[in-house]
């Protein structure tokens, strides 16, 4: 599989190349839970599932730029694990502060699952206190997980925890991400751990874990059209001996570029930096897959190929991440607005 990035450090390419090997001794892409799991495992036990966590955590400390890369090619081959991935690293991150180390210990070796979301969601609808029951509806998580603990990032240092046993789960049909094992969660808690942390390093990891993951659905994409046009022939040559085909090939391969260069390149220490990174992410991924159907024709719909898939996955990761409350949250921050959390407005 193709890089489309910048120059990869050695280190950086044993792990590009490890992953790309882990793929093709796997049915990659394979959206089956059983599949899923098997997938998971591998992940997990290769030391990726969570390879940027600090160490004491879990993780194996990697830096920001590797750690996307990994996130990258999940997305070529399990984007659905990939995103249960980001948030298990983001969750660490908050877990490091709080008294769950039985749940911190869970979410670093992939035995416990974790789903990290925003108060300003669409997708959450809870109301309560640190002192009252919680109540409410969460519309949807995507851990590939059946179950898994929520933090509700509230604010700009307030993060909500809910274990599993407050929680009850329901499985949503969606379009694509079907190894994530959608669910609607309902929550009814007696009470909920407030942990109390500067939450932009978690926010910066998950969006820019999101847009990593979409370039690679990206990457992906532009491949399997090049692939299928170099070997399919029509008027007696290549498909990509024709001109309109062979632009539409390299608006592919640009599109993939420049949302994984984005994301590499963007400054984790801004909200807005990375709000934006992953909303160009999300929009090539969501592009190049529309274009690499277009470039099958109708093959391109056919099971057997798998731009459909690509198709499916970037627009179900988008409505996942709710890109649309993030950047909403991100305009707010811009104009000096206060933050809005579940108990109102804040400074």
């Amino acid at each position: 599989m193709s890089w489309y990035g910048t120059a990869l450090e050695d280190e950086q390419a044993a792990v590009r190349a490890m992953l790309d090997d882990l793929a093709s001794s796997l049915a990659e892409g394979s959206e089956h839970q059983g599949h899923t799991e098997q997938a998971r495992s591998a992940i997990v036990e290769s030391g990726m599932w969570v390879l940027g966590a600090p160490e004491d955590l879990g993780g194996a400390g990697a830096d920001l730029a590797t750690t996307l890369l990994v996130l990258e090619r999940l997305g070529r081959y399990w984007p659905a694990l990939g995103w249960a991935s980001a948030q298990a690293q983001a969750a660490l991150t908050i877990l490091a502060h709080g008294s769950q180390s039985d749940l911190s210990a869970g979410v670093a070796d992939g035995s416990s699952a974790v789903a990290v979301l925003e108060a300003e969601s669409a997708h959450v609808s809870v109301t309560g206190s640190h002192d009252g029951r919680w109540t409410g509806q969460i519309d949807r998580i995507d851990v590939a997980a059946d179950t898994a603990a929520v933090i509700i990032l509230d604010g700009e240092s307030a993060a909500w925890l809910f274990t599993e046993d407050a929680l009850s789960f329901d499985p949503v049909g969606v379009t694509g991400l079907e190894g994530a094992r959608t669910r609607s969660v309902t929550l009814d808690a007696a009470r909920a751990e407030l942990v109390t942390t500067e939450l932009l390093p978690a926010r910066a990891l998950l969006r820019l874990s999101a847009g990593a993951i979409a370039a690679g659905i990206a990457g992906a994409a532009a491949d399997a059209a090049r692939e299928y046009a170099a070997s399919r022939s029509q008027f007696g040559g290549a498909l990509t001996l024709i001109p309109v085909v062979r632009q539409s090939l390299v608006e592919q391969v640009n599109g993939a570029t420049q949302a994984i260069t984005t994301v590499m390149s963007a400054d984790s220490a801004s909200l807005a930096s990375v709000t934006a990174a992953m909303e160009n992410a999300l929009q090539a991924g969501v592009t190049v897959a529309g274009q690499s159907v277009q470039s099958l024709g109708g093959y391109g719909y056919l099971d057997e190929y798998p731009t459909g898939r690509f198709v499916r996955d970037a627009a179900s990761l988008r409505s996942a991440v709710d890109s649309f409350s993030a950047n909403r949250q991100s305009a707010r921050s811009l104009a000096g607005l206060p933050w809005t959390t579940l108990q109102g407005e804040s400074s």
